[in-house]
């Protein structure tokens, strides 16, 4: 977890970089995680809905839910992954697929889980901030 001189480093560190602008830029931004294969409106819904519950202010809070909403949109893609595989039938054939995916979801998983400490302390700092004011 980062410390409290990290995350408002960080904070400010973001102030420089916030993503997408336009529309098109946004969607080109957000195709990196949705496969050809996957709808776009679907992963924007997605987004919105982490979006909606995290209610981001600022750049770093935008982009850690960004970030969860990622995660997520993945790990759902490795589980339908896992269960077109276990499907096939042939698990012997499958098994270094299946440990891959295995792998790659607790990657993801973990990934997840910082993720969501870190937004949860920068908003508690925030929210501690604004009480202040």
């Amino acid at each position: 977890m980062s410390s409290p001189n990290r995350v408002e480093i960080n904070r400010a560190n973001s102030q420089h970089s916030t993503g997408p602008k336009i529309e098109s830029g946004k969607q080109r931004s957000s195709q990196i995680v949705v496969m050809p294969t996957e709808e776009l409106e679907a992963y924007q819904s997605h987004l919105r809905s982490f979006t909606e519950e995290y209610d981001p202010k600022g750049a770093t809070e935008s982009d850690l839910v960004q970030a969860l909403a990622d995660a997520s949109w993945r790990l759902n893609r490795v589980v339908a992954l896992e269960t077109n595989l276990l499907m096939v039938g042939d698990l012997e054939s499958q098994s270094k697929a299946l440990a891959n995916l295995s792998m790659h979801s607790q990657r993801l998983s973990r990934q997840f889980e910082r993720t969501v400490t870190q937004l949860r302390a920068l908003q508690k700092i925030r929210l501690a901030k604004e009480k202040k004011i």
